[in-house]
């Protein structure tokens, strides 16, 4: 996990996502955020809930706005897979003065 001091704020800037198919879930956690677990039965609106969960995550425990982006699709089996995100600090953050 890389980590990225941003305002006064460590957060990681790489996000490893574990995927896992059981019983007609998909289920994703990361040991990158301990804590994220999303879990859907529909693939489609799993696939599409990750990145603003990653965000959302991101913004609770390290009060920081980021935004999201898929990497890389790590190696697939079956029933499990992984896929790299990054994180980068938002516009959000920027203070105008």
């Amino acid at each position: 996990m890389k980590l990225e001091k941003s305002y006064s704020k460590t957060y990681p800037t790489t996000i490893v996502v574990d995927f896992k198919r059981r019983d007609g879930w998909h289920i994703a956690t990361s040991s990158d955020l301990p804590g994220l677990n999303v879990s859907e039965t529909d693939f489609e609106t799993f696939v599409s809930e990750i990145r603003p969960v990653i965000r959302a995550f991101i913004k609770i425990k390290y009060d920081i706005e980021v935004s999201v982006e898929e990497m890389s699709n790590g190696i697939e089996s079956d029933d499990s897979y992984s896929v790299t995100y990054t994180a980068k600090p938002s516009e959000l953050n920027v203070q105008h003065c």
